[in-house]
């Protein structure tokens, strides 16, 4: 028995809708412009759409933070500006004594020391027999070793060359650090010589002063006729308004 055939159904009615559809995918298939514009168009609306989300999400996020106490308000009314503290005053100024230019003090003159007047040293006379034996030479035979330096009461020597050497000059050195620019009275003598010129003399009257850090260095010649292993180099120095140091090498000059 045969089945009777269904009617076909009835026509339906194209709709705006259809027909917007219908336009849309055509020129989506066959339109590439069309559908470059269509995608942009799509994304900015995403963006903007984001964008939207955002912000509507960080409203409410801030709301619900606000109603905790989690978030600042705009409302300062009623808060206190005041901090406590005073008005800042202009620093205090005290009085500084003024004090005069510094005056480096002048040193007081000091007054001239008179010579010592020591007498040279002489050959000692000896009485010769009349068959003219010979003799030995006076102060002879010191073998003594040559003391190149020394002193006393603050103030050192220092001869130099060591051992002074005959018919050769020589220097002699004092150093007095408590006795700055103060004059001197030097008296050395060489031992014996013959023709009596052993003694170096320089007197305060001359320009023989130590410097500001109490130094002085005295120049000299020691005489030709000085005697090898005589009588030691010996002398003084004496400060004014200070003390008198003596000198002895114990040696003589070589």
């Amino acid at each position: 028995m045969m089945t009777p055939r269904q009617p076909f159904p009835p026509f339906r009615r194209v709709s705006w809708l259809d027909q917007y559809v219908q336009r849309f995918q055509d020129r989506w298939e066959t339109n590439p412009q069309y559908r470059a514009a269509v995608t942009g168009v799509v994304g900015l609306g995403m963006v903007l759409l984001l964008c939207v989300c955002m912000l509507l999400v960080a409203t409410t996020a801030n709301s619900a933070l606000a109603s905790f106490g989690l978030t600042s308000s705009n409302n300062n009314a009623d808060v206190n500006s005041n901090t406590g503290t005073n008005k800042v005053q202009q620093a205090a100024s005290f009085p500084t004594a003024t004090f005069a230019p510094f005056q480096t003090p002048a040193i007081p003159p000091v007054g001239t020391i008179a010579s010592s007047q020591s007498p040279q040293p002489n050959a000692t006379p000896t009485d010769t027999p009349n068959d003219a034996t010979p003799t030995d030479t006076p102060g002879g035979g010191n073998n003594a070793p040559f003391i190149c330096s020394g002193g006393g009461s603050g103030v050192t020597w220092t001869f130099n060359p060591c051992p002074l050497m005959v018919g050769q000059s020589g220097t002699l050195t004092i150093r007095a650090p408590g006795y700055p620019n103060t004059y001197t009275n030097i008296l050395v003598n060489f031992g014996y010589c013959p023709n009596g010129d052993c003694t170096v003399d320089d007197p305060p009257t001359g320009p023989y002063h130590t410097n500001s850090a109490g130094k002085e260095v005295i120049s000299f010649t020691v005489a030709s006729d000085v005697q090898v292993g005589g009588p030691p180099v010996n002398g003084m120095i004496q400060f004014a308004g200070g003390p008198t140091v003596s000198i002895n090498t114990q040696g003589s000059c070589q």
